[in-house]
Formats: C-alpha cells, sequence, structure tokens
C-alpha cells in the first residue's frame, strides 16, 4: 500500500498594478470645444455649431490593482485522487465616478468631471478535485 499523500504544493502571489479608468473620452483632459456636434435652427435651417466640450479632467489616475492568491495542489494514492484549491482578494481603489457633493445648475450643460472616488473588493474560494484511474485492459479514465 504505499504513501497516501504523494503530492502536496503550496502557491502564492502578490501584485499591485495599474489600468486606465475605462469610459472616458479621449482627450479629456484638454478643455476646448467639440465642433459639428451643437446644433441650432436658423432661419429655419438646421445648423451645425460647436460646443463646449465641458470642464477638463486634471485629477484622474490610474485605478490601482492589488490582487493576492494562496492555493494548494496535492495528490493521493499514487495521482489517482489530485486537487486544487485557490483562495483570491483583489481591491481595485480608484475607480472614477462624479463627484456627487458638488452641484452644477443644468443650464451648464455638462456634468462634473469623474475622480478616483470609488473602489471595490472581490474575494473567492474556487476548488476541484479529479480522479484518475485505469482498467485492466488499459482504458484509462479521468472524472
Amino acid at each position: 500500500m504505499g504513501r497516501v499523500l504523494t503530492e502536496l504544493k503550496l502557491r502564492g502571489s502578490y501584485g499591485v498594478t495599474g489600468s486606465d479608468p475605462s469610459g472616458l473620452l479621449p482627450y479629456a483632459y484638454y478643455q476646448g470645444y467639440d465642433f459639428g456636434s451643437g446644433a441650432s435652427i436658423f432661419n429655419g435651417a438646421y445648423t451645425l455649431g460647436v460646443r463646449p466640450r465641458g470642464l477638463p479632467i486634471t485629477t484622474l489616475t490610474w485605478v490601482r490593482n492589488t490582487t493576492a492568491n494562496a492555493g494548494v495542489d496535492f495528490g493521493l494514492f499514487g495521482g489517482k485522487l489530485a486537487g486544487t484549491f485557490d483562495i483570491f482578494s483583489r481591491r481595485r481603489n480608484g475607480l472614477p465616478a462624479a463627484n456627487n457633493t458638488i452641484l452644477l445648475p443644468s443650464e451648464v450643460g455638462y456634468g462634473l468631471y469623474a475622480e478616483n472616488l470609488n473602489s471595490d473588493v472581490t474575494r473567492g474560494i474556487e476548488g476541484g478535485l479529479t480522479y484518475s484511474g485505469a482498467t485492466h485492459s488499459g482504458f484509462t479514465y479521468s472524472v
């Protein structure tokens, strides 16, 4: 009968990365005008014009992602029963959101720019088991 535990591997990782905030228009950090987007009716004719682009986004930075993972891989009974188990956590800090503590009148025509205000956390566990065997005739299977 040999040893019951035939393989054991512990794993761990930790990392911090940055990512671009999504959902922002290109060159949103520039002040200026959008040409061909504003329109009015003059003398009964629809006329394209310009409109202010809005407040420039000057304080927005990367979204900071912090990820940690720990896991174990194991094999039992000569590799017939194998498994893996992981626990993980991901925190994102600095997700863009509008600051709702400042109000602009609707006559301005645009809202406040996005700031790094929000964060979220994703945590979880996952695992799996595999049983592998063979018949006397050489047919192998894995469940």
